[in-house]
């Protein structure tokens, strides 16, 4: 849980909340019909599901489809929740159905993916003896070998 709520925040709102400021970029310029707007407003939440759930398949790398539905489904409630507090009333999560099997496509590339991200913490599963045996040699600073004195000729 803890891998996908980070490619959400990391990546995931990141990438829509940039398309969602290129798509008010796109409106405010130019005098579209109000049907595309609901298309502006669902393709910075695909964009994002669908990258959210592929840094968590790379990350994660088992069960890459489930955990990629389920990146898109944190994505997009975190975006619904917003809508919802922007308007004040509920409203249809209509680009629910759409960002599921997006983000489960998403996951799925990124598990398929050669080369997995690296992992973080790796280094806290070594045991503490062997921690403690390290500790001398990260602390020593090696000394300078005395200096001859130089003669003038």
């Amino acid at each position: 849980m803890r891998t996908m709520l980070r490619a959400v925040l990391t990546v995931g709102v990141p990438v829509s909340g940039m398309l969602f400021l290129l798509c008010a970029a796109v409106y405010t310029w130019t005098d579209l019909p109000l049907l595309l707007l609901r298309a502006a407003a669902v393709l910075p939440v695909l964009c994002g599901a669908y990258f959210a759930a592929y840094t968590a398949g790379r990350r994660l790398r088992v069960h890459a489809m489930r955990r990629g539905a389920e990146t898109a489904l944190l994505l997009t409630a975190l975006w619904y929740l917003a809508a919802v507090l922007r308007a004040g009333t509920l409203l249809l999560p209509y680009p629910l159905l759409l960002t599921l099997p997006c983000g489960a496509v998403g996951g799925v590339l990124g598990a398929e993916k050669e080369h997995p991200l690296p992992r973080r913490r790796l280094h806290r599963h070594i045991p503490a003896k062997t921690r403690l045996q390290m500790l001398p040699l990260l602390l020593h600073t090696p000394k300078k070998p005395p200096e001859t004195p130089h003669t003038e000729t």
